[in-house]
């Protein structure tokens, strides 16, 4: 698979400059490594034996390290060459992002190491084995060396009722604590702090306490957390609106209650990243039920305030994430790294592009978009596109096939959008329509092709 990062930040963009670099024709001076400097790179990137005994010297051969490693994957005739380019970037100031700099070129004393920074968990489904099962998933990510994200609001809120288990859920900042306690003990045994990040979407019932967490002390601090905010919602804080916490509804509660989805005090339709076992109209939505409301003003102000007293929660425009996105008519993003596979074709300046091409590509390449994913009127522009790169290795992928000889590769997880409304690969069937792009990359006026 080939991911396309959204953009860049955190740990994932670290960049070390370690001298001031000289406008052209000028000189400059080289500036001292401060002793905390020499401590970072002594306790976090140095190489060292299980002993503890030194294989980095000195940081020069910390550079040479991570050099050789990145020109290793070059043709064999031109990797010294590379080397060479690699080795002069470092020590001029291009410093690789953490888990590079620690892990490139260091096989041999750590092999389960890994030289990913971030990485995105799959949807924690909400039962209590997906959560454990994300859980040891999680754990052995970050045993890797890697940081995580995962998106909680998928799980049902405090005080919900379990039939299963005849008993009411303590909801999902609990199962928060557990990865938190398992980040903690994963990133005390490896020596190195684990990072992970929550996601929770304004409009579940418990987003007030997910917005005040960071306030108990000691409370969720292997965790940066980042709030889901949707387009509804800022124009519900704008027009000084009630703003509705809610959550689907399974359809065994739908049968079992009966309850009227058409009364709009209790019940909401909403776009939403699961869908099995829920109430879905014809459009996607899901059927959630109303658990309270509140002024939309009042969740800002809280948001606002404790964004300023305790920096967190961050605040991520999820529908213009999506909107941007260029994979924006068959994938819901909830965290970033969208995935294609490498075959998957891009219009570019170029034509139409192999994705896995741009995995190695050294140029800069402009992606064709759909302007309705700018918030336009239907048409065609173009946008840069950074980088690709590899990931998800060994995920199974599958071929659909239309009646007409369209297809598509993804993996089971993928969303497709049909006459029954947005589901998922693993659950299309022998006769469903699907929507199909046409033109220019972009969505035509064709309609639908059947499978």
């Amino acid at each position: 698979m080939v991911s396309l990062p959204l953009g860049s930040g955190g740990r994932g963009a670290a960049v070390t400059m370690n001298s001031v670099m000289k406008p052209m024709g000028k000189e400059y001076s080289e500036i001292p490594y401060q002793e905390a400097s020499l401590d970072i790179w002594d306790k976090k990137y140095r190489l060292t034996t299980k002993d503890g005994e030194p294989v980095d010297r000195t940081m020069d051969d910390t550079y040479q390290r991570v050099a050789h490693a990145l020109a290793d994957v070059e043709r064999e005739e031109v990797r010294e060459h590379w080397y060479e380019r690699f080795l002069w970037a470092l020590r001029h100031g291009a410093i690789p992002a953490g888990r590079v700099t620690s892990n490139a070129g260091a096989w041999e004393h750590k092999p389960a190491t890994s030289t990913i920074n971030c990485t995105v968990s799959g949807t924690i489904r909400d039962s209590m084995d997906d959560i454990l099962q994300k859980v040891h998933e999680a754990g052995l990510t970050l045993k890797a060396g890697c940081g995580i994200g995962y998106c909680y609001s998928t799980l049902r809120p405090r005080g919900a009722y379990v039939s299963g288990a005849g008993a009411y859920t303590s909801g999902p900042l609990s199962f928060m604590d557990i990865y938190d306690r398992m980040c903690f003990t994963v990133s005390s045994a490896g020596g190195r702090r684990g990072a992970q990040m929550a996601t929770f979407d304004i409009g579940h019932p418990d987003a007030m306490d997910f917005i005040r967490a960071k306030r108990e002390h000691g409370r969720l601090r292997q965790f940066n957390l980042s709030l889901l905010i949707t387009d509804e919602f800022m124009r519900a804080v704008r027009e000084g609106r009630n703003w509705k916490l809610a959550f689907p509804i399974t359809q065994r509660e739908l049968e079992e209650e009966k309850p009227d989805l058409s009364d709009a005090e209790h019940f909401v339709w909403r776009e939403w990243p699961v869908q099995d076992g829920y109430v879905v109209n014809d459009v996607g939505q899901v059927a959630c039920r109303v658990y309270k409301t509140l002024p939309a003003r009042r969740m800002w102000d809280v948001i606002m305030s404790s964004t300023y007293d305790f920096a967190e929660p961050g605040f991520v425009l999820i529908d213009r994430v999506n909107e941007m996105n260029n994979n924006w008519w068959c994938e819901d993003i909830r965290a970033t790294n969208p995935c294609v596979t490498a075959d998957t074709r891009l219009a570019t300046q170029f034509g139409m592009v192999r994705i896995g091409d741009l995995y190695d590509a050294r140029v800069d390449i402009q992606a064709t978009v759909d302007t309705r994913a700018l918030g336009g009127a239907a048409g065609v522009t173009v946008r840069p596109a950074l980088p690709a790169f590899m990931t998800a290795p060994g995920a199974d992928v599958y071929r659909v096939v239309t009646e007409d000889g369209y297809e598509i590769k993804a993996t089971e997880w993928h969303d497709f959008y049909t006459r029954r409304g947005k589901i998922k690969l693993r659950d299309l069937e022998a006769g469903d329509e699907l929507l199909i792009q046409s033109g220019k990359g972009q969505f035509g006026g064709c309609g639908s092709e059947g499978l």
